[in-house]
């Protein structure tokens, strides 16, 4: 059990009592294993909506500064173009395709792929 579970609940049996499956168990009639983790993790997230709260706010702000970084690499690569940096351009869009997929912002994942992939087009006919 984890030390913040075990903090909370001094004795696991007051955490077992919030369940109302446990509560009101029938060995002759036991519930499914889906209803006892559903039961399980609607207590987990009644006892922690704070730390759901926090969760959450982190996320949007990584979603905010991962499209930060975004940016400054499509402004980047803009400037890497105009120089004719085709390796560093290469470089940024893989990058951006990477940062992208991970906020699952898709339509910047396709967008930057076709990017790629048409300067990739233009690598391979001039070798």
């Amino acid at each position: 059990m984890p030390n913040s579970l075990q903090e909370k609940y001094s004795y696991i049996e007051e955490f077992y009592q919030k369940i109302p499956s446990y509560r009101n168990w029938n060995p002759n009639s036991p519930k499914q294993i889906y209803e006892l983790v559903t039961e399980i993790e609607t207590v987990l997230i009644n006892e922690y909506q704070a730390d759901l709260a926090s969760i959450e706010k982190a996320s949007l702000e990584y979603v905010n500064e991962t499209q930060g970084m975004i940016d400054n690499l499509i402004k980047k690569a803009s400037t890497e173009l105009q120089v004719k940096n085709i390796d560093g351009v290469i470089e940024i869009y893989k990058s951006i395709i990477d940062l992208s997929y991970e906020i699952k912002d898709f339509k910047l994942v396709s967008e930057y792929t076709k990017r790629l992939d048409e300067i990739l087009k233009i690598v391979r006919k001039e070798k």
